[in-house]
């Protein structure tokens, strides 16, 4: 009975949203560890929505979505983006309460819970346009206009830095040990109960020494070390891992970056062999430090197994092989671009059109302040009402 009147409140709110022009993506959309009711898309935005249907009693439906509940929409909503490749996208989290014949429809119901550097993809307020003063207009022109002579600027001295030789990372082959942890290299996890993971300096059956990463619960768990870099660079990072037992469901082996999406190949189980993982990445304008991670998981993929790392290299490259992807560490959005397209995009960073983009970037500035500074029509200046729309069945 609960679930013939949860299906029917979906079937009721899937209408609603349809009437308002929401383009339906999934129903019932099952991650680990997660079911979503509806994901929708609104204009751009892509909307995680938890129905609540209630057949009697005085407390809303959205008090049913606890801080627990929250947690595990939001950790499945960047789990999906991820696997669809919408992380260019922005996300929200709605509600939608039934009861009786009423709907209530409740954008950005609650805030994105998890990672600190993903909380941009996701909306907590209702945007709009403020207005500006002629001033402030102005400042913003002069601002744009400063900006794109220091990006020509810092272009130039980018491109005639040469290439920094040998490894960037200390201690890679994790021979030097205290008390048990490799020095040089800190730890990190998602679930961080005691017994879900345990990380150590250890010696593989071969004398190979090496950092060992075992998940006993499903974690996303990893050794890291961060080291300066230069801007607008390209560098590979290899390792030598082998892997036992990993759950082929979910990511295995790697190394990455951390705080951007995208790894390497990843493993599952070498049989007691050493394979040798690379990933090739480009580091952003002006980005000064990089954290390297080598790991048993990922983002939005938590794993039980164990793996071995050692012979970490980071090292900046002069050139990619032809058809090798190359991860972006400007954004942490998984943006991969081919050596091809990066070779492109470093054409196009050129003295002569960032000089024709200030120009564009003070057009735009000017016919901004145009039309913002024209007088709105009365009709037009009404204040609209906030984001819960009630409607009656």
């Amino acid at each position: 009975m609960q679930k013939t009147t949860g299906r029917l409140g979906e079937i009721r709110a899937e209408q609603v949203l349809a009437d308002k022009g929401y383009e339906i993506l999934a129903r019932n959309a099952v991650m680990p560890g997660s079911e979503i009711d509806l994901i929708a898309r609104d204009g751009s935005v892509i909307v995680f929505i938890e129905v609540k249907t209630r057949t009697g009693g005085f407390a809303p439906g959205r008090a049913a979505v606890t801080p627990a509940k929250q947690k595990r929409i939001c950790k499945g909503a960047v789990y999906y983006m991820m696997r669809n490749g919408l992380m260019n996208r922005q996300a929200r989290f709605d509600v939608i309460e039934i009861q009786g014949t009423r709907v209530t429809h409740i954008e950005n119901a609650f805030p994105y819970q998890g990672p600190a550097f993903l909380r941009g993809l996701f909306r907590t307020e209702a945007s709009g346009m403020k207005k500006k003063t002629k001033w402030s207009i102005m400042a913003a022109a002069l601002a744009l206009v400063l900006a794109a002579c220091a990006v020509v600027f810092l272009a130039q001295k980018e491109r005639e830095q040469p290439v920094a030789p040998g490894n960037l990372l200390e201690n890679g082959d994790f021979s030097a040990v205290t008390d048990g942890m490799p020095d040089h290299w800190n730890t990190g996890m998602w679930v961080t109960s005691a017994g879900a993971s345990y990380l150590e300096a250890a010696t593989a059956a071969d004398g190979t020494t090496a950092a060992l990463v075992e998940n006993v619960a499903a974690n996303d768990a990893r050794f890291e070390q961060t080291v300066s870099v230069r801007g607008n660079a390209t560098y590979r990072l290899t390792a030598r891992v082998m892997a036992e037992g990993c759950d082929t469901e979910e990511l295995g082996a790697n190394v990455s970056f951390l705080g951007v999406y995208g790894t390497s190949e990843d493993v599952h189980d070498t049989n007691g062999a050493w394979q040798t993982l690379t990933l090739y990445a480009h580091t952003g304008k002006g980005q000064k430090e990089a954290t390297v991670c080598v790991r048993l998981g990922g983002y939005g993929s938590e794993t039980t197994g164990k793996a071995w790392f050692t012979d970490v290299e980071l090292c900046e490259a002069d050139d990619v092989p032809m058809g090798v992807s190359v991860l972006s560490l400007a954004t942490p959005e998984p943006q991969k671009e081919t050596a091809k397209t990066q070779s492109a995009d470093l054409s196009a960073a050129a003295i002569p059109l960032l000089l024709g983009a200030a120009a564009v970037y003070l057009l735009l500035a000017a016919l901004i302040a145009q039309t913002l500074l024209r007088p709105a029509h009365p009709a037009l200046e009404r204040k609209g009402r906030g984001g819960a729309t009630a409607l009656c069945g």
